[in-house]
This record gives C-alpha cells, sequence and structure tokens, in this order.
C-alpha cells in the first residue's frame, strides 16, 4: 500500500497486475499441452491470478504440485 500511495497512477500498476496475473494463467494452461501441468479454470484459479498476479499463479502451481 505503501508504494500504491507514491505511485503517480496506483490504478493503472493494478490493473496491470490482474492482466499479468491472467496471462500467465492462460500460458500455463496453453502449454500444457507440452508440459503436462495445468491448472483448472475455477472462480478461485481466477481470482488468485487476478488478486496475487503472477506471483499467485506460481504459488497455484506449487501448490498443484504437492496436493
Amino acid at each position: 500500500m505503501l508504494a500504491a500511495g507514491h505511485s503517480p497512477h496506483p490504478f493503472a500498476g493494478a490493473a496491470g497486475s490482474v492482466i499479468a496475473g491472467l496471462a500467465a494463467l492462460l500460458v500455463v494452461n496453453l502449454a500444457g499441452g507440452l508440459t503436462g501441468v495445468t491448472l483448472p479454470v475455477s472462480p478461485l484459479v481466477v481470482g488468485a491470478s487476478a488478486f496475487l498476479g503472477i506471483p499467485g499463479v506460481t504459488t497455484l502451481l506449487l501448490l498443484n504440485l504437492f496436493f
């Protein structure tokens, strides 16, 4: 929140993070044919990807690996 407060365009940064997270989810699922690793498209996964961005997708992949 401190970084967002000092940013001249905090909403643009947040929108970029949402787009990057959803794009990462799309890339993971498109590459699933080659890698065999996919994430199910559910409201929880899409929400985590949008809210947390690329680190959220990475966390979901790690959770998918262990559970």
